[in-house]
């Protein structure tokens, strides 16, 4: 059975397109063979095509419209299919109605499953909403009847999808995976180094770094890595408060060196109002790094929820004595989120996405 991910962009390598990456990797086998279908997919932002050993397919490659034709293409490509295939979304937008139309219309069995990546502040389903009560309700409705299987990544998404209807028994709620060979990089933690890992969006609330920061130890180092729309702001405060001393901001790096870096820090913080799941941090756990992130549905769920570096305030003060503290309990943490990270092991995932798979043929 052929089973196509189909991810729009892979322009940003942010974490969707990463799990996307990934989750098509870990799934290809002699009964179900992976490809990936996007619209963009820049070559110097993948550290290396061979480490996924699967079939990437750029849609609209040099393009000029590139969503206009890359749909179209994807309407075409179903409908003219020799094969049965598993179409996997991963993101809710309007580039499932290509999909849906290309199920109704084709002469093969299509079966669709999307994953639904964003909740909260950021929520894929409001963002869609809010484009046009009409245009938002027609997708819903094709999309209810031809989706054969909603993918929910944490509990706010479950609730918003019975929210707009979805029938329960269409819902599955499975995590986000990590895979990181540990073994690639050497573990020289330094707990006085913090690490902000993300895009400058304004949901990731950045701006509480710079409180924190300012109420830390001198002896205290803040690397950002990303990129985004408010990067002029990111520097004007770090100039403004005259934290260059303290703050570094290491721009958008590939996978493989920003593990390398990420390996060397030892605490990882999240300021982010609302997420899905974040990849970020699956993987700073995975490399053994201390996470302090806000008290929100899919840290929760992640960390548990008794987790004491998730914290509610938003007053850098509370933060800055929350992180001073957890250095004389670090190695205690550290066992703690070893446990928890299990569950997450991408072959645990990749079982529980196979049985959907056979669920739905």
């Amino acid at each position: 059975m052929k089973v196509v991910h189909f991810v729009a962009n892979l322009s940003n390598m942010r974490g969707m397109e990463r799990q996307a990456l990934l989750q098509a990797k870990s799934l290809n086998n002699e009964k179900f063979k992976s490809e990936l279908w996007t619209f963009t997919c820049p070559d110097q932002l993948i550290d290396n095509k061979e480490e996924f050993k699967i079939k990437i397919i750029e849609l609209a490659k040099n393009l000029k419209f590139k969503s206009l034709f890359g749909n179209l293409l994807i309407f075409f490509r179903l409908i003219f299919s020799r094969k049965e295939m598993i179409i996997h979304m991963h993101g809710l937008s309007e580039c499932l109605i290509p999909f849906c139309f290309g199920k109704i219309f084709s002469t093969k069995k299509i079966r669709l499953l999307i994953k639904i990546q964003n909740s909260g502040k950021s929520s894929s389903i409001n963002k869609l909403k809010k484009k046009s009560k009409k245009f938002s309700k027609f997708v819903f409705l094709l999309a209810k009847s031809q989706i054969d299987k909603w993918v929910a990544i944490n509990s706010d998404i479950t609730e918003e999808l019975v929210g707009i209807g979805i029938d329960k028994n269409k819902i599955v709620d499975i995590s986000n995976g990590i895979e990181i060979n540990k073994q690639s990089y050497k573990f020289k933690k330094n707990f006085n180094e913090i690490a902000w890992v993300g895009a400058f969006m304004p949901h990731k609330n950045i701006e509480l770094l710079f409180d924190i920061a300012e109420n830390m130890p001198e002896s205290f180092r803040f690397y950002i890595y990303g990129k985004g729309l408010l990067k002029e702001d990111i520097l004007n405060n770090i100039r403004n408060r005259k934290l260059s001393n303290k703050i570094f901001l290491k721009g958008w790096l590939t996978r493989r060196k920003l593990f390398e870096n990420l390996s060397k820090h030892g605490f990882y913080i999240s300021t982010s109002l609302a997420e899905g799941m974040s990849n970020s941090l699956l993987e700073a756990v995975s490399l053994e790094m201390i996470p302090v992130c806000n008290y929100i549905t899919p840290n929760k769920e992640m960390l548990g929820v008794n987790y004491p570096l998730m914290i509610s305030s938003t007053d850098g003060k509370v933060w800055a004595s929350e992180i001073i503290s957890a250095l004389n309990k670090k190695e205690k943490l550290l066992l703690y989120l070893n446990k928890r990270l299990k569950k997450y092991d991408i072959n645990i995932i990749k079982d529980r996405i196979f049985n959907t798979y056979k669920e739905i043929l």
